[in-house]
């Protein structure tokens, strides 16, 4: 055992730190297989059979899905090692249904920050997403506004109102990418949200939250209190609304769950 620390425990630490820092995405691909025959294969080296799998069926998604007789026929390769592998596939499919299945449900904050951490990376340019909701808070429509730089998205307001515009949608989550810069929402940002939050006003959708996201934070509308006034601009403005608008909570943040 002392030997094999010395000779191979190193080369799989250093793999392990790789992943920790950076994700697998740093890895090549009969790296990241190497590292999961470290956990049914703990005191051999793996580099050579990772290799040698990957020689045999032609890349690991090939080996994942290989049969486990075909698996243990491989040398090196033992049932535990075969029945590991080739259930990895059918693990990835059920947390990707019970994952998609939960955080598709937008019922507060927290899971619309899931949501686009899960969903949407921060690109070189400014997007605005806007998330349209049935009445059970599950994501029905996914729409992505890109910016023409870095700095700013020429969101057009007048064509939001045709984004939810179908009888379905019944509440609207926005997120928007500052990668450049500060996620406090500028001037600009929160009139552009003032006038989304009239026209769902108007057609009688919850806007829940605006989210302005960078690589690191996030800022939420609705933790800050900067929805709910709009309320009060929107029934100073229309006050002929009122009467068809029974409450601030028919338009404004999440239901309790």
């Amino acid at each position: 055992m002392k030997e094999y620390t010395h000779r191979h425990g190193g080369h799989r630490q250093r793999l392990k730190d790789k992943v920790r820092e950076n994700g697998l995405k740093v890895l090549q691909e009969h790296e990241i297989l190497e590292l999961l025959l470290t956990y049914t294969i703990p005191y051999k080296d793996t580099n050579a059979l990772a290799h040698t799998l990957i020689d045999k069926f032609g890349n690991i998604s090939n080996v994942l899905d290989a049969n486990r007789n075909d698996l243990v026929k491989v040398s090196g390769v033992g049932e535990e090692t075969a029945l590991f592998l080739s259930t990895l596939p059918e693990l990835i499919n059920y947390y990707k249904q019970k994952r998609d299945n939960e955080v598709e449900i937008l019922r507060s904050v927290s899971k619309c920050k899931k949501f686009f951490r899960l969903n949407y990376e921060i690109q070189k340019d400014e997007h605005f997403y806007v998330i349209c909701l049935n009445s059970a808070y599950k994501v029905i429509a996914k729409h992505d506004v890109q910016g023409e730089d870095s700095c700013k998205v020429n969101f057009d307001v007048r064509n939001f109102a045709s984004m939810i515009s179908s009888k379905d949608i019944k509440a609207v989550v926005l997120f928007h990418t500052h990668p450049n810069g500060d996620v406090k929402p500028s001037f600009a940002d929160i009139e552009t949200t003032k006038s989304i939050f009239n026209i769902c006003a108007i057609m009688k959708v919850r806007l829940c939250d605006h989210i302005v996201f960078n690589e690191v934070n996030s800022f939420s509308f609705e933790e800050n209190n900067l929805i709910k006034p709009m309320y009060d601009e929107f029934i100073a403005k229309f006050p002929e609304q009122r009467t068809q608008i029974a409450s601030i909570s028919q338009l404004v943040g999440f239901e309790d769950e």
